[in-house]
Parts: C-alpha cells; structure tokens; sequence
C-alpha cells in the first residue's frame, strides 16, 4: 500500500501552511537549531501554526477536526500571546502513559523515538551529548531511582520498559536540542499492554508549567510487534495535536493494510478504520442517495438560501463503503467521511435543510451579535480582553451565516472587537489592539500571509484609533504596533517585525494623506517601536528604520543621495526615540546611510562618506560639539570603510576624509578642522604594538609571536581598544566591558602568563572598560568579577575558585574607584554571589560564598577580625535577600559564617556564639527585618553557634536569649521588650534541643530575667518579665505542640490565650466607629487602639502591639477607600501611640511609625519611593506628637526614610536620596526657604551616606543632589536650587574633613551640577559655580586671594564641563572673580565705586594671568565695572565714570604711559554712555570727564614719582616705588581676580593686538616702570 507524502496532503490547505513551512525551513537548522539569519537575531522558531496530517493505528489520515483547531486558535489569542510564547525549544521533556489499550496496569514500550522540525532523528543514546539525563517518576512524581529507563533510548527495539498508568518518563536534554516530534516503537510483547492514551509534554525550566505538545486518548495503535507509532507533531497550541509526514518511514515499519486516501476537505474527520458495515448510518438527519462522480470528498459549503442549512454530499467509488458522522454545532452542520474497501455497491448521500431556531424578531447584524458577545462575556466577569474575543467570534460567525467577503469579515472583526473594548473602559490604544488583533485572527484562518495580516491588523487598529478621536500620527503608530504583534505571533524575526510595523504605518499615513516624508517618519518611528519593544539595541533599532525609510524612498523614484539622507536621518530619529545616546544615534545614522549607499550601487568610498556625513548630521541634531561631530563622523566612515571591503590606507583616508568635512560643516577654524582630520586618521592607523583595526582579529597562525625587536602588546592596552571599539559600535556598558576583558584574556594567553595572572588582567581590563562607558563603581566590580570569572571557568577551576577569583577582582575594582574597604567586601561578596548563581548552587552555597569572598576582601583591605565577620556577614546577608530568603534565614547564614569564620581563628566558643548573633542581627537587618526578626534570627544563630560548639541544650537556650536581648537593645527597644524577646527566644532553643517542658519554661524565665537586669530594670520589673516569659512558654490548649515534642496530658490544662485577636478587635472597632457617624480617621485610629489592646491582653510584646495597631488601622482605611499613602499615614500614627504609651523615646517612636508606615504603604502596592516617603512622613507626624521642632522633624523624617530605603535594598545613593526628599517634604510642609530647605535634605543625605560607609565624594555628591531636588521641590528657582547644592556640598566635604579649597571646588561644581540639570544657560552654570565657591571659601576662612582664585577656579571648571570652548571658559574666569571682587569689597563696606574698581582690577588681572593682550585687559576691566556698577543701579554718568577709571587702572598696570592710560579712559567711558542708550552730547560729555580725571591722576602720579627720586639708591629701585605710589593712587594694583559677564572679543581688537610688533615684549616685562614704558614708547 502507498502512504500519501507530506506534501501531497498539506497541498489542500493552502499559503497559511506554506508561508509557515518557509519561515521555518529558514529559521531553523537540520540539528533543529536557531540560525542567525540577519545581524537581528531570528527568535527560536516553533510549529505552533503548522497544520498537518497523522496516521492512526490503522494507516488510517487523522485530520483534526476544524472546530478543535479554531477554538484552539481563540484559545492561543485569548491568553494574551501565552501560546505565542511558548516555542519548540524546551529543556525538559515529559512522556506520560494514561491507559493502555486494554486498560491494564501495566503498559510497555521498545523506544521513545525523538525527531527535529525537519523530521531528523534525534540521536538520544547513551554516546550522544544530546541527552543529559532521563528519569522515571510515579502517580506521586516521586523519583523511581532504581529503574533502569535508559532502555527507552538505547536503539534496542528488544529491550522494553513498563510503566504503570500515571508514571512518567522525565528528560532534561541539551541546550539547543529541539523536539519537533515524537514516537514510540511497540514492543515484542504483547499488543494489548501498548499505549492507548499518552501526553508528552514539555518545560523551559526545573520549575516551569508543564506545556501539553501532544495528546492523545484512545489511540488505537498498530497490532504489528516493534515498529514505530507516529511521530506526532509537537503543537504548543493548548490541545489542538497536530503531526508530521507520514511518508519517510522505513519499509520495515510500514504495516499491510493502511488505507490509501485522499482528502481535499478543510474541515472533517476521517476515522479509523473499523469492521464494515453494509447498514446505513444513522443521524439525526436523513439522508438520501444519488449517483455522483467515483472521488472522496467531505466539503462545507456555503448555501445561498437560509444560513443555517448545510448541503452535504459525499460520492464513493463502487468498491468502497462510506462511514459518516454528522456534527452539528451552533450555526453549522459538519460532515466528516472516510473510504473503507468493501463490496458495497455505490451510493450518494444527501442531508436536506434544517430550520434554523434562533429567533428573528429584531433584525440583528454583526455589530449587534459582537455586542450581545461582549455583554454576556463582562456579565461572566470576564476580562476586557476575553469580552473583545467574544464579540469578534460571535461577529465574525455571524457574519459568515450571511455570506459575508472575507474582507468584510475581517473589518466585522476588527469593529466588534474595538467596540467592545471601548464599551468595557478601554482606551484608544487598547482599542486599536483589539481590533488589530481580531482582524488578524480572522485573516490567518482565512489562511493569509503574514504580510497581509500585518497590514490588515494595522488598517483595523488605525481606523479604531480613528474612531476613537486619534490624530493621524497615532492612528499610524497604531496600526505599527498591530502589525508588529502579528509579527511577533507568526515568530518573525525582530527585523521582519519592524519591516511590517513601517509598512503598516506608512500606508495609513498615505491612506491619510499625509506627504511622503510623513509618511517616511511613521514608518521609520514604528519600525523603532517594535525594535524597542523586542529588547534591541537603539543602534539596531535605528537600523531598521532607515532600511524602511530607504526602501519607501526607492520606491517613490527618490535619488541615491535623497534614499541615503532619509535613511540616516530616520536611523537617527528612531535610535533617539529607543533612548541611544548622541554616540548610538550617531552610529546608527552612519551605518544606516552606509546601507543605503551601497543599495543604490555606489562604490565602497561613497558609502564611507555617507556615513560620515549621515553621524556627524546625526551629532549636530542631537546637540553634540563641533569637535565631537567630526570625532563620530570620522568613526562611521571608518566602520563603513571596513565593512565595504576596503584597504588600511583607503579606511584611513576615508576616517579623515570624513572628519575634515564634518569640522569645516561645524564652522570649525582651519586648525581645529586639522586637528579633526589628524585625529580620525590616528584613530584608524594601526598602533605601534600592532594591534588589529576594528572589527579584524589577530591570527596566532599568520602573525606568530613578537619578534624579539618588537614588545608584545599589553594584554590591557587590548583590552583597551577591544572595549573602545564596541563602544564605537553602539554596544552597552556591559558589552564593552565583556569585550575588553575577553581580549586582554585571550592576549595574556598568547604571552604565556599564569592562570591567575590572565584572569586578573581580564578583570582590570573589563573593569577599566566600565569606567570608560561611565558606568558607577558598583558596575566596574561587577563587570571585573565576571570577566575574571569566565576566564577561571574556562581554564576548569571549581565554583569556589571561580567564586573567590571574581571577588578579589571585583575588590579590586572597586578600591581602583576609590570606594572603602568595606565596600570592596561587598563588591566582592556580590559578584561571588553572581558567579555561584550562574553555576546552579543552591541558596545557601551562594551566601557562602559571598561571605568568604567579602571575608577575604576585608582581610585584605587591613580590616579587624570584627570587620571582617561583619563584611562576610552582610555580604551573605545581601544575597539571601537577593535569592528572596526571609530575614530571618538571611540572618542565620551570616551567622553560619561568621561563627565559622571565627572558629577557623581559633577564637572561643564565647567568641564564636558572640559574632554569631551579632552578625545575624545585623544580617537580619540588612535584609529589611522588624526588630522581633532581628532578635529571632540572633537568638538561633547563637544557638547554633552554641550547638556547633559541643555545649549542652541549657547553655544553647542561655546563648540564644543573650543573643537575642543584645540584638533588640542594639535596634533599640526597650528593656521589657529585650526581655520578652530573650524569653522567647531561649524557649525556642530549649524546645529545638529536645528539653522536657519544665526545663524549657525554666530556660525561659532565667533568659528574661538576666536581660531585664542587663537592661536595668528594677527587680519588680525583673520578676514581671520572668514571670511573662513562663507563661509563654506554658503549654496551652489554645497552642499547637511544636513539631517533634509532646506535651503531657497534664501540662495541657492552662490557657493564656483569651478574647479576639487584634485583627478581629480592629474591624470591629472601625465598624462600631463608622456606625458612630466618625470620619475615616477617627475610624482607623479606634480600630489601632482595639488590636494594641487585644495584642496586649494576649501578652504580646509591644511591639507586637504596634505592629498590630498599624496593621489594623491601615486595613480600616483600605476598607474605607482610602489610598496607600492615608493608609501608611494612619498606620503609622496608630503605631507612634502605642509606642508613646509605652514610653519609649522620640527616635524610637518614630522609627517605628516610620517602619509601620512603609509596611502599610507596600500592602497597598506603593512603589518602593512612595514607601520611603510615607516612612519619613509618619516619623515627621510621631516627631510632631511630641512638640518637638523642625529641627528634629526633619532629621528622623530623613532617618526612617532611609531606613525604609534600605529595607527594600535599594543602594545607598537611593537612600540618601529617600531621606532627602522626606526631609525636604517637611522642611517644606513647614513653610521653610527652599534653599534652607535643600540645606536640611543635603545634610541629612550626607549623613545617611557617611553611614553606609561611602566614600566622601560620594558623600559629597548625595549631598547636593539631595540639596538640589529638594529646594527645586520646594519651589526654588534655578539659583535657589544652585545655591542649595553648593553650600550642601562645601558643608559635606567640611564634615569629610577636607580641605577649604577642596570645599569650595565641591561648591562650585555642584552649584554647576545643580543648574545645568535646571536647564541653565552655560553661562549662568559658570556664574553660579563661581559665585558658590565664594562663599564656601569665605565660610572656610580662605584670604581674599584664594577666594578669587576658587570662585574663577570654580566657575572655568563648570564651562568645560558644560562643554564649552576656551574663550567662554576665559570669560567666565574673569567674570567670576570681577563679582568675587566686588563681593569681597561690598562685604568690608566698600561704596559703589570700590567695587566697581575692584571689580575692574581683579578682571584685569585674571586677564593678564590667562595670557590676554593689554587692549583686552583693559576692556575686561571697564566691563567688569560697568557690569558692577549697572547691577547696582547706576545711572549713565556714573557707569560711564566707573568703566573709564577700571581701563585707566589696567592701562597703568599693564604699563602704558599717561596718554595711553588717558586713552584708554576715555574709549572706555564713551563705549558705556553708549551702551547705556545716552546721547551724542552724552557721549562726548563721558569722554571728556574721563580724560579729564585720567589727566589729574597722571599728572599727580608724576609729582609724586619726581619727588620721590632723590638718590641713585632710590632711581634704581624705581619699579618698585611706582608701582607701589600707583597703587596708592588709585591708578594700579597687584590684587588677582576675575571679570563678571564679559562680551566675546572683537574683531577689531583681535586684529590690534596681533598688528603690534612689541605686545609680547612688554608682557614679558615683569620689572618695567612707567618711566621706563614711557621711554620705550
């Protein structure tokens, strides 16, 4: 008999099935893995929508019945791509047997035989690697460890296996290994005990859900002894089981008697072939019978009459017998009819029409049947999304019955979708995507490519949008995001998704009539939407916008130049929108333009200068310098270069080429466009150490080893320029530092070095790499520690090797960043943990290995043996938080540690149980613990300890409550509550060795009574606390026995346990309070007051009673309506009662209200900030309780915020910043000056980042963004904001005991920090910088002096940061000190024209000091003055008085005689009468009095120089006579300082300067006196 191929049956069903088969020969290998198809890589294909045939146990076609296949398709649809994301690829596999075919218990199998998507035997035998290992489990899924299953896979068909109905074959395979499908051989015995009905299924992990791929129940397999069932195909639709060819099988296996069929139906079933029957089938309709022409058919089609009736005929060849079943469904009759060899004469069976029962009295339409869908679905309570499915499927059957068009289906679809959405609260992005995804579904079923449901998708969501008020714009990045989905459904690659996104959204913007180039921006922002949704890179993402762009470009008859300009500009618009910085978007413009260059056929040197010209367009758009375009453009053109083929020298010329033309573009002057040029060339040769260009690689075959006249290369400096190159390429931090770490590695290798040696230099590199890509400290040590890492795993080092490795280098990073000891221990705990992680280790060898990592780091650092115990701890501490352990568990493995830790040096047992609670405690609270928490874990950490030291079960329970006190009086309760919790703890001790009740009670009271005397507690207070903690370890009948004790019938006659619980008494008070008429929050706080007191009668510590008040009282809020933040406000006030009744202190009310606070806010699903911030806000309202001040508000406002912060693990930058905030909040709430305000938060920052062992910059640093936030939240102006940031940091820097000058740095880059992020100007940014270290440095005690050079220091600084060029940094130099100056002159009591002169001689003489020529001096001079002087509200006289006397001084001190002093005076007072809108009288009227007054003073200074030479003595020393008569006089001065807001030099003034052969010559004069000048001149 012939078997029918896979093709010939697939053949009937169409392109739904060939677009799939060829996406997935494309995608997939012949091992069954993904290929790299393009530079995106294509996503692990799965045959989800493959559609084949099967064979049944009788040879029989099985076709899935159509109603199975469409409900699994809703079913896929309608979990919101749940089915979609699950693909072929898993890593556990599952075959489990149901029944057998005669349901005994027992069944057997040959082999299980595996195939790839391309139907490839998978080779899962015991020499394979493909297999890693294969397990059998029972009904309980136990482990059957005895069995030998390997069996099934040995290619042994005469070995077998018998499971048992609900045992289970488990296989965990290879990485890559995919299952396309799956068989099994029958075994030799006999055929009654073969698999009838069976799952096989599959998981991605150890713990994921089990995905059903095949299902089958009654299976009638083949009698035939050892010859392979199936394969049947492995589906992730839900339980629509589809299977592979047929065809293929070995002749061996094929079994007489199969039947030869042909099906061209799209939707039946045939059956399998059972004993013939001569008889007619029965129905539930009749049929008759006619002859028709000898084919085999079973086809639905549709009538032109009533809707609901459904003409069936089926014809037979005279040989053969028809089987058929009738299916009758909603709308529908479906007819199924297979063949079967018989004698039976020919007949031809007929149904006729039914009558239809729906009713008819209103007429309906699509619309309305989507509707009454939609309105029985939400009545169901179903989502929004399951009550659009229904509408679109009851619309589109609807619309079916009356014979609509396929199109019209699809708009039905898509209208009734939306509508329902719309009518459920949906938005019009939610819409859009309802209808999008509806209309989808009804075009793949209509078996439509992927192309034409992608642009049916998007029209449907675009007119949705449109329906729903969207502009254009929306409308297309609607229809994008619908056709991106179906791209992602049909397992299209991350290019093909954003292809058919821009082609989606173009044609609705055309369709809009929008003109090509918005249509270009639609395509290419979609096609960058869809890359960023799919996790690209923006420079990826950019990519793919420019291809569309070109593409569309090309298509409307666009020129090359025109394909290769929206290309670049599109690949530069849509890396912005996918967040790439200036670099990225740079990149991606140039390679973009490059592409479309070389489509249009231009040679390899045009495509280079496309991307050169395309990046530097790209950095010029986004903002980036002159220099910095030339830079990127030269790195394009060089990459373009490279990929183009071409040779070193044309690669060079072509970088410089590039980078020339991006300067002269930026108007660059003729030497910076050289300097451009000569930098992109150097950066394209090769080095001196011969290292490859980017993206070729060293051949060890070709280049062999460094010829003894030439050093090898430096492992690090590779690794420098592996990482330059990726970051060049657009690549993450990450992947920079992975890059340079990999090849300084592989570099150290070729020189020979150590093991050590090369995984050290792999971690430098990596960790140099990170910086370079500004990555924070944190990144650097991790970065270090996993490139160290791979290199020790690659030369097969064990886990504890790999660990220790990745933490020393991660240490050493972060000590090369200037971090402290302590966060080197941590840096190194973390990245051991990382690397233990990767390896599979459990939880518990992670902590381990964090710890020793951290331990060896602080032994390192020079730590104390504490510190060391303290670093492991925390560092095992953070990484069971990491892994999700309770803080109590956290505790007790930094405890493990510790004690270990403290063995190994020998320490006692005191010593080792001492360190042991300690650092659990600590660890406990690392990890966000309550005090109770705290003290548990310390108590059974020290128990332990106790344990591990041989000590008896008493002197356990004796460790565990001294451990447990000290742990509570150290997080600061009480002196009752350290003896309850004593009590508690050495009662558990006690029960955990095994001690009888009364020995346990014993241990108990003795526990709390040395804790309350420790605490001080007086003796009734002692005998108060042994007596409670008796009676809590009294057995009682209301409390279960711990597991593993038993409590004597006697011992069980006491109950301690009355009234209802805390919770119960808090409901029942808010309800009584509501009944009352009382609002809300006399409602929670009834409600805290009855738990406080239920908790308190059931002898609960207090803080069990504060914790229950607030619990209570946040849930009566949330019963009320309220939100999170009056539900953690009312939490925390009902809190900060019980602990003021409890007499505890202010702090530690507030704490506790703050602690409270955050609990409540994170039950209410807060974001981690909103908990920090109702932390610090209930602390602020318990402070307030207390008539305490601001003062004080603000600081443990500050406090609880932060340690809220550091509950929920964020960094200690975060929590800084949290404490910040919360102390600005009620600094501001209380009417404070935002710059006061922004001090407070500064203070508080810093201090709360001095604690978490930061080092002072990073102190520094928090400080003022904490200044900075909080005044600009307090409404401060952009100065206000400046101002805060740099007296927080000069403050933060004083308390790090820094330096005055290293204060007022701190100030003024702040003060820059602080305004460029408010949006200034460059030169506001230089002005505040300067201005803020002023008077860090007048607070300091620094001279006058150095208070000019710190405030011009500070304020040049700022300009270079912002990026500004050499002359804005001279002028801000200048006018920094000039207002420094004048400031300095004001604050001694100097009138107006002090300071002025001040003003002007200080910016003369930072002129000067910056190499100024004596023209420009003198102008910065009478600006300065003027500027001072104007500021003040000066009138015209007065301005033009001023600028004249500042250029006559600078003019006296630079040396000019009298005439040009006279000169300079009067050039300088017209210049501001004019400035100052005065008239030409005015003017004329300024010069005259100028020169007037220079006149006088240069005759007076002539009297006085005659008189003063009378001896030979005296004219030798002239210089220093004048210069000190001149100063005397008003006329010079020796004081340094700078200009105010000095304008851009003059081209005239340029070319004076420049003209006058001797203006070097007097500059270089250092000794010259005016007689002398006067004499030259």
């Amino acid at each position: 008999m012939k078997i029918l191929s896979f093709a010939q049956v697939l053949g009937t069903f169409g392109a739904l099935n060939s677009h799939f088969q060829a996406s997935l020969q494309t995608s997939i290998d012949a091992r069954g893995t993904v290929r790299d198809l393009s530079r995106v890589m294509r996503r692990e294909a799965y045959a989800s929508d493959m559609i084949a045939e099967r064979r049944d146990g009788r040879g029989d076609v099985l076709l899935e019945d159509q109603h199975l296949k469409d409900s699994a398709l809703a079913d896929a649809h309608s979990r919101g791509g749940e089915g979609r994301a699950i693909n072929a690829t898993f890593q556990f596999y599952r075959f489990s047997l149901q029944a057998t075919r005669s349901k005994g218990d027992a069944g057997e199998i040959s082999e299980l035989s595996f195939f790839d998507p391309r139907h490839q035997p998978i080779d899962f035998s015991g020499e394979s690697q493909n297999l890693l290992s294969i397990v059998a489990k029972d009904e309980t899924n136990n482990e059957l460890t005895s069995w030998n299953v390997s069996v099934v896979v040995d290619g042994n068909p005469k070995t077998k296996l018998t499971l048992h109905p609900n045992y289970a074959l488990e296989l965990r395979v290879q990485y890559g290994v995919v299952v396309g499908s799956m068989g099994f051989v029958t075994s030799l015995d006999s055929p009654d005990n073969d698999p009838a009905s069976f799952r096989f299924a599959g998981r991605h992990s150890a713990t994921g859900n089990w995905q059903t791929l095949v299902k089958h129940d009654g299976f009638e397999a083949p009698r035939d002894r050892g010859v392979l069932v199936g394969p049947f195909m492995c589906t992730s639709m839900g339980d629509a089981v589809t299977n592979p060819k047929l065809d293929g099988l070995p002749k061996d296996r094929k079994i007489d008697g199969w039947a030869e069929t042909s099906t061209t139906a799209t939707e039946g079933t045939v059956f399998p072939k059972t004993v013939p029957s001569t008889e007619a089938p029965t129905s539930t309709t009749p049929r008759t019978t006619s002859p028709r022409t000898p084919t085999t058919s079973a086809t639905r089609r549709s009538s032109t009459r009533h809707p609901s009736t459904v003409e069936v005929s089926t014809t037979k060849p005279p040989s053969r017998t028809s089987f058929v079943t009738d299916t009758t469904t909603g709308s529908h009759v479906t007819t199924a009819a297979s063949t079967l060899p018989t004698t039976t004469p020919m007949r031809t069976t007929s149904i006729p029409p039914t009558t239809a029962t729906t009713a008819t009295t209103t007429v309906r339409t699509p619309e309305s049947v989507g509707r009454e869908a939609a309105q029985k679905a939400k009545a169901l309570g179903k989502s929004q999304e399951a009550q659009a499915q229904e509408a679109a499927k009851a619309a589109v059957v609807f619309a079916k019955e009356q014979q609509f068009t396929p199109l019209e289906q699809q708009e039905v679809a898509g209208k009734a979708a939306a509508e329902a959405v719309a009518a459920a609260g949906g938005d019009m992005k939610q819409q859009a995507a309802a209808a999008g995804l509806a209309t989808a579904v009804v075009a793949s079923e209509e078996g439509q490519s992927v192309e034409q449901q992608a642009s049916a998708a998007g029209q449907a969501a675009a007119d949705a949008a449109k329906r729903a008020g969207a502009s254009v714009a929306q409308q297309a990045a609607a229809a994008g995001e619908a056709a991106a989905f179906v791209g992602r459904s049909n397992n299209e690659g991350g290019e093909k998704v954003g292809e058919l996104a821009g082609q989606a959204a173009a044609e609705v913007a055309k369709l809009a009539g929008l003109s090509a180039e918005q249509q270009s921006e639609a395509a290419g922002k979609a096609t960058a939407m869809a890359g960023k949704a799919d996790g690209a890179t923006p420079v990826d993402v950019g990519l793919d916008a420019g291809e569309v762009a070109a593409k569309a470009a090309q298509a409307k008859g666009a020129s090359a130049e025109e394909q290769i300009k929206v290309a670049g500009e599109a690949a530069a618009d849509a890396a912005k929108t996918a967040g790439g910085t200036i670099l990225e978007q740079a990149a991606s413009a140039g390679q973009a333009a490059a592409a479309a260059a070389k489509e249009a056929s231009q040679i390899p040197e045009q495509q280079a200068a496309a991307a050169g010209k395309a990046a530097a367009d790209a950095a010029k758009a986004a903002g980036a310098a002159g220099e910095e375009q030339a830079t990127m453009a030269g790195s394009a053109a060089l990459n373009a270069s490279i990929a183009a083929g071409l040779k070193l020298e044309s690669q060079i010329s072509a970088a410089g080429s590039a980078a020339e033309k991006a300067a002269i573009a930026a108007g660059l002057t003729p030497q910076q466009q050289a300097a451009a040029k000569a930098a992109a060339v150097a950066a394209a040769s090769p080095t001196t150490t011969n290292m490859p260009p980017p993206f070729t690689t060293l051949n060890p075959a070709t280049t062999g080893p460094p010829s003894s006249t030439e050093a090898p290369a430096d492992p690090l400096d590779v690794g420098k320029q592996a990482g330059d190159v990726a970051r060049t390429l657009g690549k993450t931090t990450e992947e920079q530092a992975a890059a340079a770490g990999k090849a300084a590695a592989e570099a150290a290798k070729r020189q020979e070095l150590a093991p050590t040696d090369i995984a050290g230099i792999a971690g430098k590199a990596a960790a140099a790499a990170a910086a370079a890509g500004g990555a924070s400290a944190s990144e650097q040590a991790e970065a270090a520690g996993l490139a160290t890492a791979r290199v020790a795993s690659e030369d097969g080092q064990t886990v504890e090797q790999q660990a220790a490795a990745a933490g020393q280098a991660a240490a050493e990073a972060a000590k090369a960043s200037g971090a402290s000891a302590l966060k080197q221990a941590a840096a190194a705990g973390a990245a051991a943990a990382a690397v233990a992680r990767s390896n599979g280790q459990s939880g518990e060898k992670v902590g381990e290995l964090a710890g020793e990592a951290a331990a060896d780091a602080a032994k390192l650092a020079g730590l104390s043996d504490e510190d060391q115990s303290k670093a492991a701890g925390e560092a095992t501490a953070m990484a069971g938080k990491a892994d999700g352990a309770t803080p109590v568990d956290v505790g007790l493995d930094a405890g493990e540690v510790a004690a270990k830790a403290a063995q190994a040096k020998g320490a006692s047992a005191e010593e080792q149980i001492k360190v042991a609670g300690e650092a659990a405690a600590d660890a406990a609270k690392t990890a966000g613990g309550t005090i109770l928490e705290q003290a548990a874990s310390a108590g059974q950490a020290a128990a332990a300890a106790a344990k591990e030291a041989s000590q008896i079960p008493e002197q356990q329970a004796a460790a565990a409550g001294k451990a447990a006190a000290n742990a509570a009086k150290a997080a600061g309760a009480a002196g009752e509550e350290q003896a309850a919790l004593a009590g508690k703890a050495a009662f558990k001790a006690a029960l955990a060795a095994g001690l009888e009740s009364q020995a346990q009670m014993s241990a108990a009271g003795s526990a709390a009574e040395k804790a309350a005397i420790a605490a001080g507690l007086n003796t009734d207070k002692q005998a108060a606390a042994k007596a409670a903690a008796i009676i809590a370890a009294s057995p009682s009948t209301t409390k279960k026995p711990a597991v593993g004790t038993t409590i004597p019938e006697e011992e069980s006659t006491t109950t301690t346990t009355t009234g209802p619980s805390p919770e119960e008494a808090g409901t029942k008070a808010a309800a009584l309070a509501k009944a009352a008429g009382k609002d809300l929050t006399d409602q929670a706080a009834a409600a805290g007051a009855a738990a406080a007191n239920a908790s308190k009668e059931r002898q609960e510590t207090p803080i069990e009673q504060a914790e229950a008040a607030g619990t209570a009282a946040a849930q009566a809020i949330a019963a009320g309506g309220g939100n999170a933040a009056e539900q953690a406000k009312a939490a925390g006030a009902a809190t900060a009662n019980v602990a003021l009744a409890d007499g505890q202190t202010v702090e530690q009310q507030a704490m506790a209200a703050g602690q409270a606070a955050a609990k409540a806010a994170k039950s209410a699903g807060a974001s981690p900030a909103a908990q920090a911030a109702a932390a610090g806000a209930a602390a602020s309202a318990a402070v307030q309780l207390n008539n305490e001040g601001l003062e004080k508000q603000v600081e443990l406002a500050g406090e609880a915020a932060a340690e809220a912060a550091k509950s929920l693990g964020m960094s200690a930058e975060k929590q800084a910043e949290a404490a910040g905030n919360a102390s600005a909040v009620v600094a501001k709430s209380n009417g404070g000056d935002p710059k006061e305000v922004g001090l407070d938060a500064g203070e508080v920052a810093a201090k709360e980042s001095q604690e978490a062992g930061e080092s002072p910059s990073e102190q520094i640093e928090a400080a003022s963004e904490a200044a900075a936030t909080a005044a600009r939240e307090a409404g401060g102006t952009v100065f206000e904001q400046a101002a805060s940031a740099g007296g927080a940091a000069a403050a933060a820097a004083k308390e790090a005991s820094q330096i005055p000058q290293q204060q007022a740095a701190a100030a003024g880059k702040a003060a820059a920090a602080a305004a460029r992020a408010a949006g200034a100007s460059i030169a506001d940014q230089g002005f505040m910088a300067g201005l803020s270290a002023l008077n860090a440095s007048v607070v300091a005690g620094m001279s006058e002096k150095e208070q000019l050079r710190a405030a011009g220091a500070a304020a040049s600084l700022a300009i270079r940061v912002a990026g500004g060029d050499r002359e804005e940094e001279i002028k801000a130099n200048i006018s920094a000190s000039a207002v420094a100056a004048a400031k300095i002159r004001e604050s001694n009591g100097g009138s107006l024209a002090q300071q002025a002169a001040a003003a002007g001689r200080a910016a003369a003489s930072v002129a000067k000091e910056l190499g100024e020529d004596i023209p420009e001096q003198v102008e910065n001079a009478a600006k300065a003055a003027e500027a001072i002087a104007k500021a003040a509200g000066a009138g015209a006289d007065e301005l033009a008085a001023f600028a004249g006397k500042a250029a006559q001084n600078a003019s006296g001190e630079a040396g000019q005689n009298a005439t040009q002093q006279i000169k300079a005076a009067t050039s300088a007072a017209g210049k501001a009468a004019k400035a100052a809108n005065g008239t030409v009288n005015d003017i004329k009227e300024a010069e005259e009095a100028a020169a007037a007054a220079a006149k006088v003073d240069a005759l007076s200074a002539a009297h006085r120089k005659n008189s003063s030479n009378v001896s030979k003595e005296i004219e030798s020393n002239k210089t220093t006579a004048t210069t000190t008569e001149a100063s005397g006089a008003g006329n010079r001065t020796t004081t340094q300082s700078k200009t105010t807001t000095p304008k851009p030099k003059s081209t005239t003034s340029k070319a004076k300067t420049t003209t006058k052969p001797k203006t070097t010559t007097k500059q270089t004069t250092t000794t010259s006196s005016t007689k002398k000048t006067t004499t030259k001149e």
